[in-house]
């Protein structure tokens, strides 16, 4: 891991963890948080990059930790969502999901909402792990991205090219949209917007009206 001055470029400090490192640090006040492909999270001081905690996990991390009211929370490939103290390094708890988490939950009024490869959709409670909801709309199909929260309605892609809109404090289905290519990236809000960047799909980038699942626009990049 590498720190860099803004302006200048000038290297600041370097950081060699003891693995390959997939997915960008999360960052509070102080410290970084960031995990490998050798199954540890660690945290750093922000400011000299010296560890101040690394914590054993029981599989690899593609992608970032999520970072709430001081806890950090965690896919692994070993089929868990796993809750990490963000002072101490100390795991708060651990649920078992059917398949790998490949994404960084979300993060919502304390409860956090994650996919995993075999298409299950699992809402849990922030505090304990304590599971709300789980549904699977298509059997074995992966939802791989974060999923996104807008005034009550998650909404997260399959790599089927779909986009689903449910109800977030039961997993009730709203709608759900068919776009094309593989949703495998983050679903992102802008506005009243739902956007959505399929790889593989006819055009580069799709903008979708959160209530009712219509497509309000699209955009392909200019040929030249």
């Amino acid at each position: 891991l590498y720190a860099v001055n803004v302006s200048s470029g000038a290297l600041r400090w370097t950081f060699a963890a003891g693995g390959a490192l997939w997915a960008r640090p999360v960052a509070d006040s102080e410290r970084l948080y960031f995990g490998s492909m050798n199954h540890v999270l660690y945290a750093l001081d922000a400011a000299t990059g010296q560890k101040v905690w690394e914590t054993q996990l029981g599989g690899a991390m593609a992608a970032s930790p999520a970072l709430a009211d001081g806890v950090l929370v965690v896919g692994t490939f070993d089929k868990k969502l796993t809750a990490v103290d963000a002072q101490s390094g100390q795991i708060k708890w651990s649920v078992a999901t059917v398949d790998w988490v490949w994404s960084s939950p979300a993060i919502a009024d304390g409860v956090l909402y994650a996919g995993d490869l075999q298409g299950n959709v699992y809402a849990f409670n922030a505090a304990d792990g304590s599971q709300r909801w789980r549904i699977q709309p298509e059997a074995g199909i992966a939802v791989r991205g974060t999923p996104a929260l807008l005034e009550g309605v998650l909404y997260f892609g399959s790599r089927s090219g779909k986009l689903y809109a449910v109800q977030a404090d039961d997993g009730a289905p709203l709608w759900v949209q068919t776009v094309g290519g593989q949703v495998i990236g983050d679903i992102l809000i802008a506005g009243d917007k739902v956007l959505v960047a399929p790889v593989g799909a006819p055009k580069l980038l799709y903008a979708y009206n959160p209530t009712s699942g219509a497509e309000v626009w699209s955009y392909v990049p200019t040929q030249k």
